[in-house]
């Protein structure tokens, strides 16, 4: 019955690209929605590996010169681009600033506040599966009192108003 339970909680929808695109485009483009998401952002926020990649890069960005990277980013890319390992995560992110550069172009605009509501109900919902799948682990190998510790420590990822 365990195997059952573990394919059932391995069972989960693909990562939503478009989404997570839109919050690395805010990280890249406004330094409103950097503001917001630094206080909720937390290691395994994003799933698909160049947006953690660059949103790393964001942060840093941030951290050192309050503002958002916009146009550096290629600048940073460049810098970082031989320390990401895998050539294919190289490659996407090369597409993805590509394909930003040639939104932002066209004039997109991007709706800060309401991408960081979003953002930040994404951030709670992968928080959650998380936390889902590390107690469903502990349970299966019968440590109970670690799920239990688990539940306890759990913090719900929340900004401030």
């Amino acid at each position: 019955m365990s195997s059952v339970i573990g394919r059932i909680i391995s069972r989960e929808k693909a990562p939503d690209t478009r989404f997570e695109r839109s919050i690395i485009i805010g990280m890249i483009t406004s330094t409103e929605f950097l503001q917001g998401i630094v206080p909720i952002y937390q290691e395994g926020c994003l799933r698909i590996p160049f947006a953690r990649t660059v949103a790393k890069w964001c942060l840093k960005y941030f951290n050192q010169y309050q503002i958002a990277p916009g146009k550096y980013i290629e600048d940073i890319f460049r810098d970082q681009k031989n320390s990401i390992p895998d050539p294919d995560e190289v490659d996407m992110v090369e597409t993805f600033l590509s394909d930003i550069s040639n939104e932002y172009i066209k004039g997109e605009t991007f709706n800060a506040k309401y991408i960081l509501d979003k953002a930040e109900n994404h951030f709670r919902e992968l928080s959650l599966k998380n936390l889902t799948k590390e107690i469903q682990k502990t349970l299966i190998g019968g440590r109970v009192e670690e799920a239990e510790a688990l539940v306890k420590g759990y913090t719900r990822i929340t900004r401030m108003q």
